[in-house]
């Protein structure tokens, strides 16, 4: 045969993303939407809001999460919540997805 890549396209969960999502493995048979609620706010927890779910974490910097708290009422604090809350929809479901064909 050819020396072409695999079928499907490569993951976007490598190296310690991937063993992070790998650790929910039994939780997605047991329950997928725990599943996914869990490892998306574990990826957030560890990483942040600003590390791209197709990047690699870098190994020398130090995520964090933007308190929301810190952003007075305005604008500014309505865009980072905005910001926020897309970013997470959008790791959601990501993983989400992920999951349902890896382990599906």
């Amino acid at each position: 045969m050819g020396t072409g890549r695999g079928r499907g396209r490569e993951t976007w969960a490598k190296g310690k993303k991937l063993d992070l999502l790998e650790s929910y493995k039994t939780l997605f048979f047991k329950d997928k939407s725990a599943m996914y609620a869990q490892a998306t706010s574990a990826f957030i927890n560890k990483w942040g809001y600003d590390l791209a779910p197709n990047n690699l974490p870098d190994p020398n910097k130090i995520y964090t999460v933007l308190d929301i708290n810190t952003f007075g009422d305005g604008k500014q604090r309505t865009d980072e919540e905005t910001r926020q809350s897309d970013f997470h929809h959008k790791l959601h479901e990501k993983i989400a997805n992920w999951a349902h064909h890896r382990w599906h």
